[in-house]
């Protein structure tokens, strides 16, 4: 039940991710000359670049508009591609859920072939059996990501969070602490990051251990 892509190719945007250098060609360079009576004006440095994903960008109250507006931003890096995609899951995997007017414009904001038609097999019960019926606020403030695979028109992230409660506890279901891993296909558009394909990824303690730590993540 995918919708074709409202948008025009774009590409994903490389620079420093976890020390490794990736080249990008983007952008044109300008260069100033300064005449012979000139003296050269102080500039502002550039803000650098972020190297690790924020896992905070709205805090743990999120609406469809303040993912929208994250989508917005178009920050095509693959450290945006991992901010996006935890704000997303965030946003998906709270429970109770958002409203069905919230779900719907962001569903159709964002999601694309593959991963749209999955979102239908998607329902309430499925979250309020997942967590026994405990309310859940899926938390990076421990979270982990890994980039699986990156080129210039698509990014796969794996992402962990713990599902918390309202005091803050991880949420328990039969004596074990719940986690919540995500992989995302992500490809860059003229509206910013959509998700092509979302799927469970199985196994938390790899994430744990390889996975890059959110920055100040809530």
């Amino acid at each position: 039940m995918g919708r074709p892509a409202r948008r025009r190719p774009r590409r994903v945007i490389f620079g420093v991710l976890g020390g490794l250098v990736a080249v990008a060609v983007v952008g044109v360079v300008a260069a100033s000359a300064f005449g012979p009576q000139q003296e050269p004006q102080a500039e502002s440095p550039a803000a650098p670049a972020a190297s690790t994903a924020s896992g905070c960008v709205a805090g743990t109250d999120i609406t469809a508009a303040e993912v929208l507006a994250e989508q917005a931003r178009q920050d095509l890096t693959v450290v945006g591609a991992a901010q996006f995609a935890g704000l997303y899951a965030q946003f998906a995997y709270q429970v109770p859920q958002v409203t069905a007017a919230d779900r719907a414009e962001v569903r159709t904001a964002i999601a694309r072939d593959a991963y749209d038609a999955s979102l239908d097999e998607l329902n309430d019960s499925f979250y309020a059996s997942r967590y026994e019926g405990q309310s859940a606020f899926p938390s990076l403030a421990d979270g982990r990501y890994v980039i699986n695979d990156a080129s210039t028109d698509q990014v796969t992230v794996s992402v962990l969070a713990i599902p918390t409660t309202a005091d803050g506890n991880a949420v328990v279901v039969a004596g074990t602490a719940r986690s919540l891993t995500v992989t995302f296909t992500l490809e860059p558009s003229d509206d910013g990051w959509t998700i092509v394909d979302g799927s469970p990824r199985s196994s938390a303690d790899e994430l744990a251990e390889s996975g890059t730590l959110y920055t100040e993540g809530c």
